[in-house]
């Protein structure tokens, strides 16, 4: 199963990075007035990295959902959705209420590929108007924590799985 959800992840993280190296151009054709082309390659920039963080999201799903649906008893299996949706929960807020701390760090940071005139004002409004993407990194773990919880209590032991669930 690693490899099947890794190169997933691996083409999206990809993708980010070449999208967000070659954004002045592509934002030069999509955007409809070339005072917009800065607004567009900051949105492309920060949307394809909301993205990438998205489809982390989803592969935590997927690892951690398997580990909860076969009783995986290790420690891991507790608390590895509590972690994952701290982390989630932590990127969403930085997004949407630290935008400007985010912005100027963003705009120093990615100089390569940047169109001229993005600044990092405009970073910062992009990153408030995307951070539901990242809100939608919260759902993979919170259906993990209700799975483990449905199927055997928030703490349970494998012992409280229903049969034939066990691999062993």
């Amino acid at each position: 199963m690693g490899i099947a959800v890794m190169v997933p992840l691996f083409i999206v993280v990809t993708a980010n990075i070449v999208l967000t190296l070659a954004r002045r151009p592509i934002a030069a054709r999509l955007a409809s007035d070339p005072r917009e082309t800065p607004r567009v390659a900051a949105s492309l920039a920060v949307t394809s990295f909301h993205v990438a963080i998205l489809s982390m999201s989803a592969v935590f799903t997927v690892m951690l959902m398997t580990q909860v649906l076969y009783a995986n008893p290790s420690t891991f299996a507790t608390v590895a959705p509590v972690g994952a949706l701290v982390v989630f929960a932590v990127f969403y807020a930085q997004s949407r209420y630290m935008s400007e701390k985010m912005a100027h760090s963003v705009h120093r940071g990615w100089r390569i590929g940047a169109a001229p005139g993005e600044t990092a004002e405009i970073y910062a409004e992009v990153f408030r108007a995307r951070s539901w993407i990242l809100a939608l990194g919260l759902i993979g773990p919170v259906l993990v924590l209700l799975a483990r919880v449905f199927f055997f209590g928030a703490l349970g032991d494998v012992g409280q799985m229903p049969a034939g669930m066990l691999l062993y």
